[in-house]
């Protein structure tokens, strides 16, 4: 069982008269463990099949199974479980909350978890999630008093911290210096090492070259699908150096 499977997925949008479609009967499938870029100019539909791969919003067509089960006609509440417990997500602006600190940031998706933990569960669940990405020494910090590395690392920490089994980025470096989108990339490689499946939406080919399949988008379709033989690994310079950043 493939965890995420698409068939012919069209999604239309109008702009004023005109009928744009974001996304032209696609086909992928991603296998359990991959790490999967797609890339593509602005407008090609990247960040329109990375919204309906996160049941963020629905296809208008074409069938959509995750792990199995087809999401299409779910309603409201089960889409916002899924978005909650089986799928993190990272996205180019942090969206942490400010005067917040990052421990209380990476707590927040537990606050909406089915049957809520204890307080002293979901707590230790944010520092174990925070510990993973470096940051076990930043936890009372609010994002004001970050890096921009080391918000991304608490993005990444709150996106972890319901152990999804799928985590999708959109553009997770697009604000970051080279040398942090390297430690970032890293991360990534990190966790999915651990088994996580990575899919990352980008629109620069040095960073694609870090996943191990690069998907590339076109006018709302797959233009090619690569496999990356040799993919290049980020220049890990040790935890030390992750967390100085």
């Amino acid at each position: 069982m493939k965890p995420i499977e698409l068939e012919s997925i069209c999604k239309t949008f109008h702009l004023g008269d005109t009928l744009v479609k974001a996304l032209d009967k696609v086909d992928l499938c991603i296998d359990r463990g991959e790490f999967v870029a797609i890339i593509g100019a602005s407008g090609s539909g990247k960040s329109t099949l990375m919204n309906v791969v996160g049941c963020l919003d629905r296809a208008d067509s074409g069938q959509y199974r995750l792990e199995g089960q087809s999401v299409r006609d779910m309603d409201r509440r089960q889409l916002a479980d899924i978005r909650n417990q089986r799928i993190g997500f990272v996205f180019q602006g942090f969206n942490l909350l400010a005067r917040t600190t990052a421990l209380e940031n990476v707590m927040l998706p537990l606050l909406y978890y089915r049957g809520s933990l204890p307080a002293g569960k979901a707590r230790q669940r944010a520092v174990e999630a925070l510990q993973r990405v470096g940051l076990a020494d930043r936890m009372h910090h609010e994002p004001n008093q970050l890096s921009g590395g080391q918000q991304q690392r608490v993005a990444i920490a709150r996106a972890l911290v319901n152990d999804p089994a799928i985590i999708l980025a959109d553009e997770p470096t697009g604000n970051l210096d080279s040398r942090t989108t390297l430690d970032v990339l890293a991360l990534f490689q990190e966790l999915n090492d651990s088994g996580i499946t990575i899919v990352l939406v980008t629109h620069e080919a040095d960073v694609a070259e870090h996943a191990r399949r690069v998907i590339e988008m076109q006018d709302g379709c797959i233009r090619r699908d690569l496999l990356i033989a040799n993919r290049r690994r980020a220049e890990v310079t040790a935890l030390a150096g992750r967390r100085s950043s």
